[in-house]
């Protein structure tokens, strides 16, 4: 079957085995920066979803590894580049790109639901409103899909408290982690025993 030369050479120059190897190898911190997930945190994760999102072999052409599945997956919901651009980095058509991503989030989402313990009960999303007051003085709301950056004026004594990496002064920022990108930026321990999914929160 005819694949364009670019896609043929995935094995020798795709990001699956030579950025990120050569990432995982001599800069982990990097690594992490293109995956938002360390090595280990993605086997772990990989070795969860691999067999929901394994497809065969055949005659006519090899299967996409279940790894580069899950490497364009994560780089998709960290970034979110075009498919296009995608294809590009990991030598992998942008038509399977997008045949094969909803499929993979489906999987994450049903291997990772277990760890994942949303309120059932009124009392405790009343609680979860309390919190939110107490902490943020707002009240009836109970979480945030996303935050903003406010400009005020810098208050007396505040040092860089409300300093923002654009350099401007800016209120208290939050987020709850609704979003699905918050559910792969988990904290996965390198145990296959235990597997600890925790919320990351940023304050800036």
């Amino acid at each position: 079957m005819w694949v364009r030369n670019c896609i043929s050479k995935r094995d020798t120059h795709g990001a699956s085995n030579i950025l990120l190897r050569q990432l995982n190898d001599e800069d982990p911190v990097a690594y992490r920066n293109v995956l938002r997930m360390s090595n280990e945190q993605f086997n772990v994760l990989l070795q969860m979803v691999d067999e929901t999102i394994r497809k065969k072999d055949t005659k006519m052409r090899m299967a996409i590894p279940t790894a580069t599945k899950l490497e364009i997956t994560l780089r998709f919901l960290a970034t979110g580049d075009s498919f296009k651009s995608l294809e590009y980095l990991f030598r992998v058509p942008e038509c399977t790109i997008s045949l094969f991503v909803p499929e993979v989030l489906a999987a994450i989402c049903q291997v990772l639901k277990p760890y994942i313990k949303m309120p059932s009960t009124s009392n405790e999303w009343k609680q979860i409103q309390y919190n939110f007051f107490l902490r943020w003085n707002f009240p009836r709301c109970y979480g945030a899909i996303d935050g903003k950056h406010v400009l005020i004026k810098k208050p007396p004594n505040s040092g860089s408290m409300y300093f923002n990496y654009k350099k401007h002064i800016v209120s208290c920022y939050s987020q709850w982690w609704t979003q699905i990108i918050a559910l792969l930026t988990l904290i996965l321990e390198q145990t296959a025993e235990l597997v600890t999914v925790q919320y990351l929160e940023t304050v800036l």
